[in-house]
């Protein structure tokens, strides 16, 4: 068992301890098939007896459904939008991967804070002094493999 270890530092009250699950983040730009390599890992994860958790960018209870209809109603400001990913991104981690990673699980998510990141600074946020960047990295636990258009990186 690994310590968790994050950007910057974890969640208001958030026990940081040794976790017994694994972090595995698939990146990418719309079309490179992240969705399908989640979807085939997690088949071939469960099959080998592993307990798996799958997530994503707008999947959260809090956030994902607001999300979803801003975007297709272009309603909210770059800033709003860049807050409503960091909510749901941190809705996700608080009430989905950390539990399940405390519980030994394997947690896949299709995508991750890079791309909130990235998403940010594509409008218009500063890539350094950023406060939503900065704060997006203060939220995310480091994760043990991240996979970028097929190949993948250890932290």
């Amino acid at each position: 068992m690994k310590e968790m270890k994050f950007y910057g530092t974890a969640l208001p009250g958030l026990e940081i301890e040794p976790y017994s699950g694994k972090l595995i983040v698939i990146e990418g730009t719309d079309g490179v098939g992240r969705s399908t390599h989640v979807a085939l890992l997690r088949t071939w994860l469960e099959s080998a007896g592993y307990a798996v958790l799958d997530t994503g960018m707008t999947r959260s209870v809090l956030a994902g459904r607001g999300i979803k209809d801003a975007r297709a109603g272009h309603t909210l400001g770059r800033l709003t939008m860049q807050l409503y990913y960091a909510t749901d991104f941190a809705d996700r981690l608080e009430n989905q991967m950390l539990p399940a990673l405390r519980a030994g699980f394997i947690v896949l998510t299709d995508r991750y804070i890079y791309s909130a990141i990235a998403r940010a600074v594509v409008r218009g946020a500063d890539p350094v002094h950023g406060a939503l960047p900065r704060r997006a990295r203060a939220l995310g636990a480091v994760a043990g493999r991240r996979i970028f258009g097929g190949t993948h990186t250890d932290p």
